[in-house]
């Protein structure tokens, strides 16, 4: 006789009700809850690489009222970080202020950096995960739900070895920029980049910014600019990982022009031994190009998920007194 377990069941349709992104991400969800712990947030604290955090309520209430409920996930491999997948974030937005909310702190303590505080539907099919300064590999969970309204949440939780990323370093014979014609050859050597600690580079990816890239001739690399104008290089490295470089190299071609010869002298008829004058003249091409602008070192940016991120740039390469009035003048940002 075939039996389901009722506890699955009412997991089931909880989760199936509850989720606003369909099926897949049920069938993620009940992934987790096979093959891996189930943690309710009361329990203080859990050590595993594989499985589910619920709320108070577990897999067939919702959490109550005026709860405050603190919760450590800690990973059961050394070196590695805990990262959460939100199948579930329904919080009560009802009530005074402040609304239900989870604060997440990148450590096995509330006094870790924090990763953001979410209400709502904040965190909603998305991933928070130990950063690369977490030498605890912990994720600290802070539930505070307020005297009015309640909700669920539940995430999946697996491990994973955070990214120390290489460096890219990249070099050419020419000076930059290099200058040279339509049909030469550059040699580019990306031998000087590094990865860190114990990992090694396993693949060297160049754009040539032409629509050409290649991933297959390793550190040292040859192609040849055919296309007039300006080409910026760029050398991405990634390490056994899968970690990639965050810094760019930005190899300057400026790839010459064909000037136009149609202004020089129509062809003359002459005798042998005279002296005849051929006037030639040429008219270069123009083309234009990204200015030259150095925008300073990398920035650190918190780990804020789901929240923007405010920073200014400075661009100097305008004329005095130049003035963007129409948003379309900008043609991109990336």
């Amino acid at each position: 006789m075939n039996q389901t377990n009722p506890s699955t069941q009412n997991v089931c349709e909880r989760w199936h009700v509850s989720l606003r992104s369909g099926i897949l991400s049920v069938l993620l969800f009940m992934g987790f809850l096979a093959h891996g712990q189930q943690f309710n947030i009361t329990a203080g604290s859990g050590t595993s690489c594989s499985g589910v955090i619920e709320d108070s309520g577990g897999p067939t209430a919702e959490y109550g009222n005026n709860e405050n409920f603190t919760f450590v996930i800690c990973p059961d491999v050394a070196g590695n970080v805990i990262y959460l997948t939100w199948f579930i974030f329904d919080l009560s937005t009802q009530g005074p202020n402040p609304p239900d909310r989870l604060t997440i702190y990148d450590g096995d303590n509330t006094g870790a950096t924090s990763l953001g505080t979410y209400s709502g539907n904040d965190l909603q099919n998305l991933v928070v995960s130990g950063s690369v300064f977490n030498t605890s590999g912990c994720l600290t969970l802070v539930f505070q739900s307020n005297g009015a309204g309640t909700g669920n949440f539940a995430a999946g939780f697996q491990c994973t070895i955070p990214c120390l990323n290489p460096t890219a370093v990249a070099t050419m014979p020419e000076a930059v920029p290099a200058l040279i014609c339509q049909g030469e050859t550059v040699t580019f050597n990306g031998s000087g980049s590094t990865a860190q600690g114990t990992n090694t580079i396993v693949q060297y990816l160049w754009d040539f910014d032409d629509g050409t890239l290649d991933s297959t001739s390793g550190p040292i690399v040859s192609h040849t600019f055919t296309e007039p104008g300006e080409h910026v290089v760029q050398l991405f490295v990634f390490d056994d990982n899968d970690c990639r470089n965050l810094n760019l190299v930005d190899l300057q071609i400026l790839v010459s022009t064909t000037p136009n010869f149609s202004l020089t002298s129509e062809s003359v008829e002459t005798c042998f031994g005279a002296t005849v004058t051929i006037t030639g003249e040429a008219e270069p091409t123009t083309w234009t190009g990204i200015p030259d602008a150095n925008f300073g070192e990398g920035i650190f940016l918190p780990d804020d998920v789901g929240l923007p991120f405010t920073s200014t740039l400075t661009f100097e390469q305008f004329s005095s007194g130049q003035t963007v009035t129409n948003m379309s003048d900008i043609l991109s940002v990336c």
